[in-house]
């Protein structure tokens, strides 16, 4: 809660603290009895494609068996991320094309070249712009409005 209410760069510290959500939601996962697929993915979707970069840096390689699921939720989350302007307020979010270019550009190192590939239909991703935008209003909305239920 601290670090998303900081209009600032994030602090190292800060940084070391928002790495460990991997970890965090894949225990969570297990707990939930998601252990097989769905905890692994969560582990594991910072991980670079290429095995040579991202966060934890000390697990073993991704397994195979869910190697799609984790390509498929590393562009999303990042997706979500970079494009977030309302819950990230410690980065200000970048146009939709902007994220596209990074996407090109760290193909087959970060991200999976099959996943970025579906990124070259133009009206996918225009209708996943809109979609992502409309989503996130919707979503942020409901959640304050059930948050001053509350009080």
């Amino acid at each position: 809660m601290y670090i998303d209410n900081n209009a600032r760069r994030l602090l190292d510290e800060e940084f070391f603290c928002i790495q460990s959500h991997p970890r965090t939601g894949a225990a969570i996962l297990n707990r939930m009895g998601c252990g097989r697929t769905l905890a692994p993915a969560a582990l594991y979707h910072h991980c670079y494609y290429n095995g040579k970069g991202g966060y934890p840096n000390d697990v073993p390689s991704c397994p195979e068996e869910i190697k799609g699921i984790v390509d498929a939720l590393s562009v999303a989350d990042s997706l979500d991320a970079a494009t977030d302007n309302i819950g990230r307020c410690y980065n200000l979010a970048k146009p939709f094309h902007a994220l596209l270019e990074e996407l090109r550009v760290q193909s087959g190192t970060r991200y999976a070249p099959n996943v970025v590939a579906l990124f070259e239909d133009e009206r996918f991703c225009q209708q996943l712009a809109e979609n992502t935008d409309a989503e996130r209003k919707r979503v942020y909305l409901q959640v304050y409005h059930a948050g001053s239920e509350e009080k």
